[in-house]
């Protein structure tokens, strides 16, 4: 599925929309909606992408951790460095 597509336009995105402002209240809520979709979107050509995306956004979620705990600005910066460049090699 394309962004310019008829099927994105038409059902994809007024669906994603609907349920995003008029169901979800929490954005609890709202933030995995988003994320459900996201998967759906990005695996729409090929399903096993998605296993790409899962891998990149646990990553992420944990790297995120260690950075909200880790005061060393030098370690910050490694942090970022190297998963971000581990990603762009896939």
């Amino acid at each position: 599925m394309l962004f310019n597509s008829y099927i994105f336009l038409f059902f994809f995105l007024p669906i994603l929309l609907l349920v995003y402002y008029g169901l979800l209240k929490t954005i609890k809520a709202r933030n995995a909606w988003l994320t459900l979709m996201s998967y759906v979107f990005y695996g729409w050509w090929n399903p096993v992408f998605c296993l790409l995306m899962m891998a990149s956004t646990a990553s992420d979620y944990v790297i995120g951790k260690y950075l909200y705990k880790t005061e060393s600005e030098s370690r910050r910066k490694l942090l970022i460095i190297f998963p971000s460049l581990a990603l762009l090699n896939i």
